[in-house]
């Protein structure tokens, strides 16, 4: 579903109950716009909780089924809005409660009187955002979903599409990279056998490479507060300054490496080369190459992010993914420790353009082989 959209929506919603709230009640605009966010983060997360369970069935049930209807997902967030309508109610019946037991004081925390009137200028934003979702079904925002999108990417990158594995026989050419001659000795000995041969495109900002500008960023802004913090405590307790330098050392240190990530990644796939023949790939890591048999066993998935090159990747299928898919016959599990570790070698064709048909003719020369070993 699109998140983006949803965002946007809640930001338009929070907005107009801002203003209707400051307009009608008056006070501090910027109170206002805090309590209205903060009403409509609390609808978000129990509507985001309501829907859990029923999207987590749904998913099983198409996994198991081996298909899915993407608009159910939408019909389910659809319906489950009406929470929206809800939970205001309950929460302003807590606030009415607090208010009546400390004696007026939350209205003071607030800075403005827990009222009727607040209550009905508020409930704009929620019931808004309701319609809206009624009108085009939206999926809740909630804290799990935000972190997941900035640090989980590989979450949310286009899957393979129902078409990779069909139009097989009319695939167009998969031109070669722009230095279309390979390299590696062991490539240059295979040049008439081979069926693809490329590079990796360098500089394309990948979602992995924007996490850890993220992350890095946030660390090393952590670690210089922490630098802040230890020379405003040194007059005061040497401990204390110790301590706070410490801290500032550890996460400037690992938001200094987390900004040079990308760097050295490029660096590390300006040596790679990839290639297959029919029968074999090949990955090639400056004079480092490795050569697997395109066989049944090799697991071969295709990963698509935003923008103009996609990923593949390529293993050895292992024991447990094996049993498993053997087990539910349609689950295929993918486990790899080393697929996400990059002190290891590549796994696979790592940012290459025209990944999809390098997929399908990879999918294709898998199966003939498969086929001619049986």
């Amino acid at each position: 579903m699109n998140y983006r959209k949803s965002l946007v929506a809640n930001l338009l919603c929070a907005a107009l109950g801002s203003a209707v709230v400051w307009a009608v009640q008056g006070g501090s605009f910027g109170v206002s716009v805090f309590f209205v966010a903060l009403l409509l983060w609390l609808c978000n997360e129990l509507w985001y909780a309501s829907v859990t369970v029923p999207w987590l069935i749904y998913g099983l049930w198409c996994t198991l089924r081996g298909k899915e209807n993407p608009n159910t997902e939408k019909q389910v967030a659809r319906v489950f809005s009406l929470v929206l309508l809800v939970v205001p109610h309950v929460i302003f019946a807590v606030l009415y409660g607090a208010e009546l037991l400390i004696d007026g004081q939350v209205s003071a925390w607030l800075g403005m009187p827990v009222s009727h009137g607040l209550f009905a200028c508020a409930f704009v934003a929620p019931a808004l955002l309701c319609f809206i979702c009624l009108v085009s079904p939206v999926p809740p925002l909630s804290v799990l979903v935000l972190c997941s999108y900035l640090f989980e990417p590989e979450l949310w990158t286009q899957p393979q599409s129902a078409q990779a594995e069909d139009g097989q026989e009319m695939l167009p050419p998969v031109p070669a990279a722009a230095e279309g001659t390979p390299r590696h000795p062991e490539l240059q000995k295979l040049a008439g056998e081979l069926l693809y041969y490329g590079c990796p495109v360098i500089g394309e900002m990948s979602p992995y490479n924007s996490r850890d500008m993220l992350m890095g960023g946030i660390m090393l802004g952590a670690g210089l507060l922490a630098l802040a913090m230890a020379v405003a405590a040194y007059p005061e307790t040497v401990f204390a300054a110790g301590l706070c330098l410490l801290l500032g050392l550890v996460f400037g240190g690992f938001g200094v490496r987390l900004l040079r990530e990308p760097a050295r990644w490029n660096a590390r796939l300006r040596s790679a080369e990839y290639a297959f023949t029919r029968s074999h790939v090949y990955i090639v890591e400056g004079d480092a190459i490795q050569v697997l048999p395109l066989d049944a066993r090799l697991d071969i998935t295709l990963e698509e992010p935003a923008g103009r090159v996609g990923n593949i990747y390529i293993r050895q299928d292992n024991t447990l993914g094996a049993v498993i898919h053997t087990v539910y016959r349609r689950v295929k599990v993918h486990y790899d420790s080393s697929a996400l570790d990059t002190s290891m070698p590549l796994q696979g064709f790592l940012q290459i353009e025209n990944a999809v048909q390098t997929y399908q003719r990879l999918k294709k020369n898998q199966s003939l082989n498969h086929a001619g070993n049986r």
